[in-house]
């Protein structure tokens, strides 16, 4: 079993690897906050680590390029935009 420091530690190896991706592709705030789930998501469907998914959609161009259209995609649909709107008020409130 894993314990917290190392989760920590993990958590923080894919914060800063969706940072890079995020920085690297100019996405916009709503774009960025569906990548956790994307990179979640396809790293289980391929059986690969989270961060070591995302450096890999960061090294090649094609993978990279069809998780940003999915996060794009995503940020337009009203479930995400409601998201985005509820966080936008309560880190105003």
């Amino acid at each position: 079993m894993t314990d917290e420091s190392e989760l920590s530690i993990n958590s923080q190896i894919l914060v800063a690897a969706i940072n890079k991706f995020a920085r690297k592709h100019n996405l916009e705030p709503i774009e960025a906050m569906v990548l956790p789930a994307l990179f979640k998501k396809a790293a289980a469907v391929v059986d690969h680590d989270p961060a070591d998914f995302v450096e890999a959609s960061i090294e090649t161009e094609e993978l990279g390029a069809y998780i940003v259209e999915r996060a794009q995609w995503l940020a337009t649909t009203t479930a995400v935009q409601d998201v985005w709107e509820n966080f936008l008020q309560e880190d105003i409130a």
